[in-house]
């Protein structure tokens, strides 16, 4: 059996909620960074950046600060095949194992 902080972060996307159709994102991250409330929107639909800039400019501040200091991976050569721009923006599995 999952352990219950599994069972609590279940979420079902699609069809409705509160009567409202679910499904439709409005945020497109190629052309600005989105902001979503995961507590109340865990399939991120509903995008919060326009009304709190505060916000977003604090998270990218300290997403600048930790690309600042990551370090290359050394494990692996990279493939150019993984790129998330050829994925829809997405880090997903790039190639079936065999």
């Amino acid at each position: 059996a999952p352990a219950a902080s599994q069972v609590d972060a279940q979420s079902q996307c699609g069809g409705t909620v509160r009567g409202e159709p679910t499904g439709i994102r409005d945020c497109d991250a190629k052309k600005s960074p989105c902001l979503f409330d995961i507590a109340a929107d865990p399939c991120e639909y509903r995008d919060l950046s326009e009304t709190m800039p505060e916000m977003v400019e604090t998270l990218t501040k300290r997403l600048d600060e930790y690309r600042a200091t990551v370090v290359p991976p050394r494990n692996q050569p990279l493939d150019p095949e993984s790129s998330p721009k050829l994925h829809d923006d997405e880090w997903v599995p790039w190639r079936s194992e065999s």
